[in-house]
């Protein structure tokens, strides 16, 4: 008899704990896989805001905090349930959504890291 089959007969309960972990831990492996995957493609870095992101999409792509993102958007708690789309925000704002789009945008051009500014000449060079 197999040691796979006399730990089963012998405990089963820890078996299944086992691999309930295992399965456990292979979804969390593949999500993060996933995840990583889709923030590290250069694609979705710094995308002009549209309705149907959320502050949360927003602050991943453009690399700031939630919180700024919500405060810009004038959100002060965190919603319960579902995270707000930016045009769900706009409507429960009274808000055009394309002035709020707009108005974000400005704000996320403003927050853009240094880095990616060009850099100043320096004196004595064309």
């Amino acid at each position: 008899m197999s040691l796979l089959a006399q730990l089963w007969r012998r405990h089963p309960l820890a078996c299944l704990g086992f691999l309930a972990g295992l399965g456990l831990t292979l979804v969390f492996l593949v999500r993060l896989a996933l995840f990583t995957f889709y923030w590290a493609d250069p694609d979705h870095r710094r995308l002009v805001p549209e309705g149907w992101m959320t502050p949360g999409y927003v602050a991943h792509s453009w690399n700031l905090p939630v919180k700024e993102v919500a405060a810009q958007l004038g959100l002060t708690e965190r919603p319960e349930g579902k995270p707000p789309t930016l045009a769900e925000i706009a409507r429960a704002q009274g808000e055009d959504e394309a002035a709020l789009l707009a108005r974000l945008e400005g704000w996320l051009d403003a927050q853009a890291p240094a880095s990616t500014a060009p850099a100043p000449a320096r004196p004595g060079e064309p």
